[in-house]
């Protein structure tokens, strides 16, 4: 290898002499793919269970993020004592299909809204389990921050151009 070359050996980026797998971008972003669609459509997947208008919608999203918080601050403690994530974002990935199949295949709307329920308590866990995964997997404070933080830039961008976006009012 040509020692001169950016990030190589001998070069003045040695978070890039060898790059991050693939499964280090997966473990972060995948959650919080699953996370921002759910959270984005989560009000119209309610508004559509029954006659209820905007502001009950919105209301009826809080129990499933309550519940969501308590399963991401339960799933931390105990992964960081029990020094296991893997098992713990199966399970979580586990009960968000649970949900999503709740949602799919019932016509009844209360089992439906329990299955927002589950999607939430599957889906949150994982991303700060991910997140915390790779932090503690990946060597080196450069190499560390590059590996958190890598497909942040491409999801925080607005979704929509700025020209689509409804008015400010303050």
């Amino acid at each position: 290898p040509n020692p001169e070359r950016r990030g190589g050996e001998g070069g003045n980026l040695p978070c890039l002499s060898r790059p991050l797998p693939l499964s280090t971008w997966t473990k972060t972003n995948r959650p919080r793919l699953a996370r921002y669609s759910f959270s984005l459509f989560l009000p119209t997947i309610i508004k559509s269970l029954g006659t209820f208008d905007v502001k009950t919608s919105q209301l009826m999203t809080v129990p499933p993020y309550i519940a969501a918080c308590i399963c991401c601050i339960t799933a931390g403690w105990l992964a960081d004592r029990q020094g296991r994530r893997g098992i713990y974002m199966i399970f979580f990935n586990c009960v968000a299909i649970l949900g999503f199949i709740l949602q799919i295949c019932s016509n009844n709307t209360s089992v439906k809204y329990a299955g927002t329920f589950f999607a939430a308590m599957g889906i949150y866990p994982n991303v700060p389990q991910g997140v915390a995964w790779n932090g503690n997997n990946i060597g080196g404070s450069t190499k560390r921050g590059v590996g958190i933080g890598r497909g942040t830039p491409l999801l925080t961008r607005p979704p929509f151009p700025s020209s689509s976006s409804p008015p400010a009012s303050l």
